[in-house]
């Protein structure tokens, strides 16, 4: 063996080996070299010799399994006993691996869980009057465009925290600051092809206070610039919304764009020629266009026509399917009156990746009454459920955006709030019920029904 592989054998010895070999006892007399000096050199030696005939493998690989432990480890003295010749802590690999309860099941580290921070689950504020329901002959007529399936077999989901969330619950947009709006501003009139005319702030937020809710003189909400043909307007919370004046903007004479006069076939037609025309406003690599509704009392159906970004993988797709949609809406007449694009990521902190329950495991969270609902009936039982799948809800009442499995039961009719089952047109009511599709190792306070619509 060359000087130098031995000085580098002699690294790896623990320091406390070294220290105690150099230190020499106290002198009575000059005799020459003391026995307990000897033998200190010996163990020295013996334990170079176990080290050079044991180890054969690579040095760095030795460094970086074993002497990172023994440089962490509390060095022990000379004499104590050790569980092994070398000298050298043991860790079994499988110990320091071994997942957690709850984590196995999404195959992550069990150094993941405390890590994570636990989630406060939001209360579910309803949108408006009424509750969250749906109205269908049967829930196959149901097809809102959610690229999520059960067979994406999605072991994990992103949770934010949400950068336009109101605390005072009044809807006061908030997240971007007057910088950032007019960036957006003009960057979509320049993709709509707009020349502004004129920019204007809003100032149309609303705080509570000690003398209770007040004006909000303070915050620019939103930035709205004028164009020849109606405005363009940029909310803190990161959403675009393009108005055209009086009855809108004319569509070529071959297409249908109404909210319960235009059917499948016609609808597709003009979410083409929207996707081409506004093309550089979406600023979609791949824009997934749907249409979807539900029908009102009079049994028609009210269409919608959106689009989402479908490039990506599976969790880029929920998430720009939840977070970044753009939809077109119709006038009376026919004609395209408003474009709005959404971002509810804005300025959103992204707090992990945590772990998702099975759809069977919110079934039973659901049946056992762990859930949240506007609905004004308690959940019917399991019989009613129709339909689930996974969304976030999003918007700035939710404080945190978190993956939900969403519900859709059947309601008894003519319950509690609950319109009565049209017989001649055959409609059904469905409530959406949401489920939190956390552990519960990430949950703080799992919401339970306590027989209030919340």
């Amino acid at each position: 063996m060359k000087g130098s592989q031995l000085l580098d054998k002699m690294e790896l010895i623990h320091p406390a080996y070294i220290d105690a070999a150099e230190k020499r006892p106290p002198e009575k007399k000059k005799k020459g070299l003391g026995w307990s000096a000897i033998a200190a050199c010996l163990c020295l030696s013996l334990a170079l010799i176990f080290l050079i005939s044991h180890y054969r493998e690579p040095l760095s690989d030795l460094i970086s399994r074993e002497q990172k432990t023994l440089l962490n480890a509390t060095p022990e003295p000379p004499g104590a006993d050790h569980p092994q010749a070398s000298g050298l802590a043991h860790i079994s690999p499988s110990a320091a691996s071994e997942p957690t309860s709850g984590e196995a099941a999404a195959g992550l580290p069990s150094a993941a869980l405390s890590a994570r921070e636990k989630i406060t689950i939001p209360d579910l504020v309803s949108g408006g009057m009424g509750f969250e329901g749906y109205s269908y002959h049967d829930i196959s007529e149901l097809k809102n465009g959610n690229p999520w399936s059960e067979e994406m077999k999605l072991k994990s989901l992103p949770v934010y925290k949400s950068g336009i969330f109101d605390p005072d619950g009044l809807y006061t947009p908030k997240g971007l600051t007057l910088a950032e709006m007019e960036e957006k501003l003009h960057q979509a009139a320049t993709d709509l092809g707009f020349e502004l005319l004129s920019t204007e702030e809003h100032r149309d937020g609303y705080m509570r206070t000690k003398e209770g809710i007040v004006k909000d003189e303070t915050n620019v909400t939103s930035l709205e610039g004028s164009f020849d043909q109606g405005s363009l307007e940029v909310r803190a919370d990161g959403s675009i919304t393009c108005r055209f004046s009086g009855e809108g903007l004319d569509l070529p004479e071959e297409l249908s764009m109404t909210y319960s006069k235009t059917d499948d076939v016609q609808a597709e037609k003009t979410l083409a020629w929207l996707s081409e025309t506004y093309a550089d406003f979406l600023a979609f690599d791949k824009a997934e266009a749907f249409s979807w509704g539900d029908f009102n009392i009079n049994n028609e159906f009210i269409r919608r026509y959106e689009f989402f970004e479908a490039a990506g993988d599976d969790t880029q797709k929920i998430l720009n399917y939840n977070f970044r949609r753009a939809g077109f809406a119709p006038g009376d007449t026919g004609k395209l009156i408003s474009i709005r694009k959404n971002d509810d990521l804005t300025a959103a902190e992204k707090m992990g990746d945590y772990p998702l329950i099975s759809v069977e495991e919110a079934r039973t969270r659901l049946i056992t009454g762990h859930y949240q609902t506007s609905v004004p009936v308690e959940f019917p039982g399991e019989d009613a459920i129709a339909k689930v799948e996974l969304i976030y809800r999003t918007g700035g009442q939710e404080e945190v955006f978190l993956p939900y499995y969403r519900f859709y039961v059947l309601l008894p009719s003519g319950a509690k709030g609950v319109p009565p089952e049209e017989n001649e047109t055959g409609l059904k009511n469905y409530g959406a019920y949401y489920v939190p599709a956390l552990s519960d190792d990430d949950v703080k306070n799992m919401p339970t029904y306590d027989g209030h619509f919340n």
